[in-house]
C-alpha cells in the first residue's frame, strides 16, 4: 500500500486513476476547487482538500500525480482563458512543488502531466519525444509547465512528465462531443481526411501511469 497525492483528480484521467489506486487499498488524496461536488463523482475512502497547506508537513506521501489543468479546447482562447489555463497548470504546479519542498519527507516521485500541444502544429511530421517544436501557445504553455514540474528533480525526485493526446473514453472526454453530430445525423469526414490526432485509450493511459509509478528507472531526461 502507498500514499498518493493527485491534482486533477475529478477529471477523466484522474478519476479513473483513483480508482484503480484504491483497489490496491492505496491512501488517496485530491487536491480540488470544490470537495462538495467532487466526493459526489468520486468513491469514497479518499481525502479531498481545497489546498495543499490542509495536510501537515509530516503527511506520508509516497507519489504525486498532477494531472490539474483547464480542458484546453472547451472555450476560446480569450486573454481571461488563457490566464486560467496557465493558472490551472503553471501557477497550480509552482504551489505543489514549494509546498513539497516545505515537507519533511519528499515523495519517491512526481509524475506531472502535459500535453502533445507541447510539439505545436508540426503538419504530418512523425513526432518522437526528442523531436522539435513550433513556437507557439500551446508550446509555451506546454514548455512551462514541465519546467515547473521539473524543479523537484533537483531535490532528488523522481521526475516523469507524461505529454498526453486525446484520451478515448467512453465516460467522456472528446469522443463524448465527437459522437453528438453523429447521433443527430450530421457527422462526416472532417477536412480533407488526412488529419491525424494522437491519441490513446484510457485503459493504455492507465497502465502507462501505474508503470511510470512502480518502474524506479523512469524519468524524465528532457
Amino acid at each position: 500500500m502507498a500514499s498518493y497525492l493527485i491534482t486533477g483528480g475529478s477529471g477523466l484521467i484522474g478519476s479513473a486513476l483513483i480508482e484503480r489506486l484504491l483497489k490496491d487499498e492505496n491512501q488517496v488524496s485530491v487536491l480540488t476547487r470544490t470537495p462538495q461536488k467532487t466526493s459526489k463523482n468520486l468513491p469514497a475512502g479518499i481525502k479531498l482538500i481545497q489546498r495543499f497547506q490542509q495536510l501537515p508537513v509530516d503527511y506520508p506521501i509516497d507519489y504525486v500525480i498532477n494531472l490539474a489543468g483547464e480542458p484546453i479546447a472547451d472555450k476560446r482562447w480569450s486573454q481571461s482563458q488563457k490566464q486560467q489555463l496557465w493558472d490551472s497548470r503553471i501557477t497550480l504546479t509552482d504551489d505543489l512543488i514549494a509546498w513539497l519542498k516545505l515537507q519533511k519527507k519528499l515523495p519517491k516521485a512526481l509524475i506531472s502531466g502535459s500535453a502533445v500541444g507541447w510539439y505545436g502544429d508540426t503538419q504530418d511530421r512523425i513526432l518522437t519525444e526528442n523531436s522539435s517544436a513550433t513556437s507557439e501557445y500551446t508550446h509555451t504553455l506546454c514548455q512551462a509547465w514541465e519546467r515547473s514540474a521539473s524543479e523537484i528533480a533537483d531535490l532528488g525526485v523522481r521526475v516523469c512528465i507524461v505529454r498526453t493526446g486525446l484520451v478515448v473514453s467512453d465516460r467522456g472526454g472528446f469522443l463524448a462531443k465527437l459522437l453528438l453530430p453523429f447521433k443527430l445525423g450530421l457527422g462526416a469526414r472532417l477536412g480533407n481526411g488526412c488529419q491525424y490526432m494522437s491519441w490513446i485509450h484510457i485503459e493504455d493511459m492507465l497502465r502507462a501511469l501505474i508503470f511510470l509509478i512502480d518502474d524506479q528507472q523512469a524519468i524524465d531526461t528532457g
